[in-house]
């Protein structure tokens, strides 16, 4: 006891200066609002097996960020910044423990010197250089890091909520209102009206009194139970500078994460019980998972486990349900839409599903991030009203987490900032992952240098960063986008156009799919098109481009685009104000109507009523592309296919583009069974259509005549020769003769022509070094490997002549390069295996440098291929 340690730690004083340096952006969101104030998160992590018996990698991580940041900053891990890492196996051999930390970490903030957050120190915005000040203002955490920070007792001890005066654990209800016990109440009591709370002078007062006992061992253990804390000088509540300034009652703020929804949380044991008695009414849990896998969630949200319900219940008493937070969120939907569904319509339950719609509402409030404040009253209603249901229906599941879920709608009010632990959770597995790899004696060392590396290089390389929107993951230019931009929307500033599959926004990831209700429209707006704008000026805009489904007809009305900058517009904001108002204050744009047309699919003429608009991304036409109602539902049908035939769907889709307009003509009624067995037999047929034959001898020409009337009965054959021939360019129509023709799946390869002999036959200069048989095997073997490939080119080459201007001419171009390329290596490699002479090292690397670019030009056509034919 009483050991020092050395505890690196990142300086935040540099850190933020250094961050603000590499993007000016920082700083403006740091200096925005009413000005920065700091809030400090500390949380334990078990990097590795998080079963080991003992301690060993598991660390404490101290993290802080500043209130006044925007809520779609915080909730990113950028938004929270790292300060350091502690052993918890070294916590117990220092005095005053995790609280002896906190009021070092405390004094670096603010009593360093010559700079610190109370005096100021220099940062740079977009618009110069600011003085950044920002006092300490709250401590999120859940229950048992507050009691570990503030050294209180917590819910072990007599008094578990130091926000109350009057509020007991350690005994039940009954044991209060026997003992008569005047105004003391349990923490169960979902009254708020009986609760004294606690205010900075009182606490104050306990904190001196036990002061003053400090020398009497026992009198101070007798005090600290009923006031609920733990004496110890190390402590930040008795630190000589740290401690007038901080005050669990003006500081603490519940983490409703903790409370509600992570392990021993509220919504995982009324889960858990509502599950129990459904089962216990005759349904099985069974019934949960089934009705749970047919609901539609959006990308950002993980699908639970089939078995889930089943798997997962504790069947204990007053148990809690077995999961991670992020599923608690799925659950509670799942569970919540079942009981109004399906138990509600026949009575089952009617109470407990009241009780768990109250709890969803609330998480719902909860999960808006700020936007809650704007909900206190209703969240405090439905707060409220659950804690009364839920000591009811749960009385021996009431734990001290149900009281500090009613103080979370004051905690809000009063911090004005809806703060959780999911952002610094996040930021747990960049910390986890560099814990597993280091050893204990040099752990915290290294987590701290690489934390502070990795957050530099992601500052200098990633500018969307502390940007409120934009694409993740993987983008791709839209050829000709800044044309149909002018086209469509009259804007002539715009210089490129990129598109990607999820769009970050203020309120959360949206993913191309994605279904948001918009109440005032009556109507299902599902995401089609995310697309990324590059104006001459350097700014940039994104537009989403959606289709809006009149709620319970399911029929797509109109084509709407919404643009996240109301400066942008072409026309008046609509009165959809909830919709603009839940992107981030975007305007909604309608699309122009369009006239006549044909079906992308089919070729049928069409027109607006009868179609729907296909959002498809680089087409050279100023026309949107349509698809029938017909051809739309065959689609429909052909994806339900995929559960159970998925490679027969793919090889359809694979197959050219005239065979799948004629079958969507054809065959616009088909479905199920019947449906299946006519694509079998179009895939059947196309694949004896584009068998491959391959030439390997040299032969005599034969007029393109002959050819047509030998394979009079065969004319696909006959095609295939014709455009796979190489013959003279001169004598263009003339091909092979069919002595050479062989299958390359069924026939052997021809015998090669006699080799040259040592004088130099056959032609060859007498001094070209002689080929041994290992460099003849490896010239073959990479010969024959072009070979392959080029024919790979060829039948993809012949699929991409049905999709006409929809391939890019550029990649047809490369495409028809790199062919040719590889043909004449294949020709010199071929001449040098059969005079039995030449520079092999040469012949190889040739071959595999165009073997190389001709994959590449290959997979691109592929590429493009698969996204004409997605969209046809």
């Amino acid at each position: 006891m009483g050991q020092a340690w050395d505890w690196p730690y990142l300086c935040p004083i540099a850190l933020l200066n250094k961050l603000c340096s590499l993007q000016p952006r920082l700083g403006d969101l740091i200096r925005s609002g009413t000005g920065p104030s700091l809030a400090i998160y500390m949380d334990e992590i078990k990097p590795g097996n998080v079963l080991r018996p003992d301690l060993s990698r598991t660390v404490a991580c101290f993290y802080y960020t500043f209130t006044n940041l925007p809520s779609w900053y915080i909730a990113r891990n950028a938004g929270w910044f790292f300060f350091a890492a502690f052993p918890a196996k070294l916590v117990d051999k220092l005095d005053g423990g995790y609280s002896c930390l906190m009021a070092k970490m405390l004094t670096v903030l603010f009593e360093t010197e010559p700079l610190n957050f109370e005096r100021g120190f220099p940062c740079t915005s977009s618009t110069g250089t600011f003085l950044c000040q920002a006092p300490f203002r709250l401590l999120l955490a859940d229950e048992k890091a507050l009691k570990e920070l503030w050294g209180l007792r917590g819910a072990a001890g007599t008094k578990p909520c130091c926000l109350c005066m009057n509020v007991l654990g350690h005994m039940t209800p009954d044991q209060i209102h026997a003992a008569n016990l005047g105004w003391l109440v349990h923490y169960s009591c979902p009254d708020r009206s009986q609760w004294a709370p606690q205010s900075s002078a009182t606490f104050q007062d306990m904190r001196d009194r036990l002061h003053a006992v400090r020398g009497n061992k026992k009198q101070c253990n007798e005090l600290g139970q009923a006031f609920g804390l733990q004496f110890s000088s190390s402590h930040v509540l008795w630190h000589p500078t740290i401690g007038p300034k901080v005050c669990p009652v003006q500081h603490t703020m519940y983490d409703w994460m903790h409370v509600l929804v992570a392990a021993g949380g509220v919504a995982q044991y009324e889960l858990n019980e509502f599950a129990k008695l459904i089962k216990a009414s005759g349904l099985p849990l069974s019934a949960i998972d089934t009705f749970g896998q047919v609901i539609f969630l959006p990308k950002a949200r993980s699908k639970l486990p089939k078995k889930f319900w089943q798997d997962r219940v504790n069947t204990e008493e007053n148990s809690h349900l077995k999961c991670f937070a992020a599923e608690v969120l799925v659950a509670v939907s799942i569970l919540n839409l079942f009981a109004k569904e399906v138990l509600a319509p026949d009575g089952i339950l009617p109470e407990h599903g009241r009780c768990l719609s109250l709890l969803a509402d609330a998480i719902d409030i909860l999960s808006q991030l700020d936007e809650a404040l704007n909900l206190i009253d209703e969240l405090q209603a439905t707060v409220d009203q659950h804690a009364v249901c839920y000591k009811r229906l749960y009385p021996a599941c009431c734990k001290p987490k149900g009281h500090y879920l009613m103080h979370l709608p004051n905690l809000l009010l009063k911090f004005e900032k809806n703060l959780s632990c999911f952002g610094p959770e996040r930021k747990h597995r960049a910390v986890k992952t560099l814990a597993a790899q280091v050893f204990n004696d040099t752990l915290c060392d290294h987590v701290t240098l690489r934390m502070g590396h990795d957050v530099l290089q992601d500052f200098k390389g990633n500018q969307n960063l502390v940007e409120p929107f934009f694409l993740q993951g993987p983008t791709r230019q839209i050829p000709d986008g800044a044309h149909l931009l002018s086209l469509g929307m009259g804007q002539h500033d715009v210089m490129s156009v990129c598109t990607g599959r999820t769009l970050i926004t203020p309120i959360g990831q949206l993913s191309l799919g994605d279904v948001l209700f918009a109440a005032e429209l009556g109507a299902l707006i599902v995401c089609a098109a995310f697309l990324e704008v590059f104006l001459i000026t350097g700014e940039r805009k994104f537009i989403l481009q959606v289709s809006v489904h009149l709620w319970k007809e399911g029929s797509p009305k109109k084509t709407l685009t919404v643009v996240p900058d109301p400066g942008w517009r072409a026309c008046p904001k609509p009165p959809a104000a909830s919709v603009v108002e839940s992107l981030g204050g975007a305007a909604l744009l309608t699309e122009e109507e369009v006239t006549t047309s044909q079906c992308c699919t089919c070729h049928k003429p069409i027109d607006k009523d009868n179609s729907l608009v296909i959002v498809r991304a680089g087409v050279k036409s100023s026309n949107e592309i349509r698809r029938c109602r017909a051809c739309h539902s065959m689609r429909s049908a052909i994806e339900r296919l995929k559960r159970n035939h998925g490679s027969l769907v793919k090889d359809f889709t694979s197959a050219d583009g005239d065979r799948i307009s004629s079958f969507y003509r054809e065959n616009p009624h088909l479905r199920g069974e019947d449906l299946r067995k006519r694509l079998e037999e179009i895939v059947q047929d196309w694949k004896i259509s584009i068998t491959r034959y391959e030439f390997n001898q040299e032969a005599d020409f034969v007029e393109e005549s002959d050819i047509r009337a030998k394979y009079a009965d065969k004319p696909e054959i006959a095609e295939n020769i014709l455009k796979n021939s190489q013959g003279d360019p001169i004598r263009r129509p003339k091909v092979p003769g069919q002595g050479v023709l062989h299958d390359t799946t069924d026939a052997k390869a021809p015998k090669r022509p006699k080799k040259a002999d040592k004088n130099g036959k056959d032609g060859e200069p007498a001094d070209e070094p002689k080929l041994k048989a290992g460099e003849k095997k490896k010239v073959a073997k990479k010969a024959e490997q072009l070979s392959s490939k080029v024919l790979q080119m060829k039948d993809t080459w012949e699929k991409c002549s049905s999709f006409g201007d929809m391939i890019p001419p550029y990649v047809i171009k490369a495409a028809s390069d790199a062919k040719d390329k590889s043909q004449v290596a294949i020709q010199n490699a071929q001449t040098c295996l059969d005079s039995g002479k030449g520079d092999s090292s040469h012949h190889i690397e040739t071959l595999d440098a165009t073997l190389n670019e001709l994959s590449d030009c290959l997979a691109r056509l592929k590429n493009q291929l698969e996204q004409a034919s997605k969209f046809k």
